[in-house]
């Protein structure tokens, strides 16, 4: 199957050349709590959490995925290097990380510097300062900058595009 059909989302934009090149993949996904069990007064933030699992899920009806754990850490950087060290034990290799936030992500490179573990691509959620100076070393493969007024602008454009007759872009 075409990598690319599958995947529509950015998380794993950058994460996808290395599995496509192999064939297979192996990812563990620091979660959200929110997205899982919902959160009061947060019903956006908490259906888009649940996308990420939701991609998550998908992804592992794939057969040359496989989705090796998915676990919360509640948005926290010392979270998200406990639930990492504990899979490092847990498993002999894994190839892609993909967590809700960029704290997490960065926890979680703590932990694989920590045990010497190379070659796994981490891909974060926010844009913050210390994800992209990550990024530029060469520790992580990406952050995902959730720009909320670019996104409104977006959508407003194509939906003016849609009454104006005009076609739409392939990608958004």
């Amino acid at each position: 199957r075409d990598w690319s059909s599958d995947v529509c989302s950015s998380d794993l934009r950058q994460v996808l050349p290395g599995m496509r090149d192999r064939g297979y993949g192996r990812i563990v996904n620091i979660a959200s709590v929110n997205g899982q069990k919902g959160q009061v007064g947060q019903t956006n933030y908490a259906a888009a959490k649940a996308g990420v699992l939701g991609f998550t899920k998908a992804l592992a009806t794939r057969k040359d995925v496989k989705i090796l754990a998915n676990l919360p850490a509640n948005y926290d950087r010392n979270e998200g290097m406990k639930v990492t060290e504990d899979w490092v034990q847990k498993f002999p290799q894994f190839d892609a990380l993909i967590a809700a936030n960029d704290q997490m992500a960065l926890g979680a490179l703590q932990a694989l510097k920590a045990a010497n573990r190379k070659g796994v691509l981490i891909s974060g959620i926010d844009g913050t300062k210390d994800a992209l100076a990550a990024i530029k070393a060469g520790e992580m493969a990406q952050s995902i900058f959730q720009n909320a007024k670019g996104q409104a602008d977006g959508a407003y454009q194509v939906v003016k595009m849609a009454m104006d007759g005009k076609p739409l872009p392939k990608e958004l």
